[in-house]
Formats: C-alpha cells, structure tokens, sequence
C-alpha cells in the first residue's frame, strides 16, 4: 500500500462508505452497516510505522507490520484500491493460555458495491477474504505456521462475528479468555482465530488462482 492508494481510498471510495452506510446501532438495517465508516486510512498507515518503531526496539516480541492493497486495473492502466489491509505477521499474543507470535489481522476494508455500480460493471467478489488470505501468507512467509488472529470491530454489527466465525471458519474466542496481548487485556470475545489447520483449510480455497 502506498499513499497514492491511499489518497485514491480516500477520494474514491471512503466517501461512498461514508455517505451510504453507518456503524452499528440497535435497528439498524444490517445491510446498511459498516465498521469502517470514517475510516481515515492515512492515520491507519500511520500506525504501521509507529508499530514499526516500536518493533525495533531491543528486546520487542512482535515484528514489523506490513500495510497491503488489492487494485484494480482499468483498460488504461490506472490503478484503483479495492481492498486495504494492515497486517502485522509475526505479532506476540496469548490465545487459550499459550503466549507466542501470531499473524494479526489489523486494518481490513473491501470497497462497497456502491463503487462498481458507478463503473456499471459486476463487483469483484470475495475481496475480503482475499484480504484474508494475504494476512495468512504474510505470516507464513514470515516463517510463522498461518494461525492469526483478528478483531471484529463492533461497529460492524452481527454482520462481522457471522462473516469471520460461520462463513471463513474462524473461531470466536470467549469473554473470559486470557488478554490478546499485554495493550489487548478486554474485550476477548470480539477477537478471531485460526489455528494452523484452519487457516490452511481457508487458502485453499483459493489455490487455483494462485
């Protein structure tokens, strides 16, 4: 991901998101709902470097992260962002009681169908969990096994534990759970995880477009 990526999210498709949809709200259609309405995706690159800074310091037990884009190229070769990612490969959490480095899911957005009808062409489908796919392999480049972990931020409503949990495998981890990580201590039910074997059961999915 680079800032013209981010720039074109910005005037492009981050507007689409912010005048169609809302966050979550008791009654709100959930057709009409997205987490990553006011997204500022400049300050989510931002943070990535912050981390970055802090990963270099001696003695730190997450790598670096990594911010990533899906574009779609037109006849003329101008590139558009459809899908955002932020993904930090070799991140040290603490899943069912055992500390050690996972892959963790930071930042994940997919441009709403609202953006293809104004191209008046059919939606790229299955960006996110494209997204998804690219967070695992950045682990498993990283020497990492491909278990990763994610948040389901609640401004995305029901609509995200359904996506993450019964349509890409995921499991849910519970209110009681040991704390993510030493600054993730709350909110453990609003946390993802695949183990190994269930993210290589998710990519492969996705084999023959390799």
């Amino acid at each position: 991901m680079s800032f013209i990526h981010v720039n074109d999210w910005h005037s492009i498709i981050q507007p689409l998101i912010d005048s169609n949809y809302q966050p979550w709200s008791s009654g709100a259609a959930h057709s009409n709902v997205r987490a990553d309405v006011g997204w500022d995706w400049a300050h989510i690159l931002a943070l990535t470097q912050v981390h970055n800074v802090g990963a270099n310091v001696p003695g730190s037990q997450s790598g670096p992260a990594f911010a990533l884009a899906i574009v779609l190229n037109d006849q003329t070769g101008i590139e558009v962002p459809i899908g955002m990612l932020t993904v930090v490969p070799r991140f040290q959490s603490t899943v069912f009681g055992n500390a050690r480095q996972r892959t963790f899911t930071w930042y994940l957005a997919d441009a709403p169908g609202e953006f293809y009808a104004a191209l008046d062409m059919p939606p790229v489908l299955a960006v996110a969990r494209a997204l998804l796919d690219c967070a695992i392999h950045s682990g498993l480049e990283s020497g990492m096994d491909g278990s990763m972990l994610l948040h389901a931020d609640p401004a995305g409503g029901p609509k995200l534990p359904e996506f993450y949990g019964a349509k890409c495998g995921m499991q849910r981890l519970n209110a009681g759970d040991p704390p993510i990580s030493l600054w993730r201590r709350t909110h453990t039910s609003q946390y993802f995880h695949f183990d190994a074997a269930g993210a290589d059961r998710f990519c492969r999915q996705f084999d023959d477009r390799r």
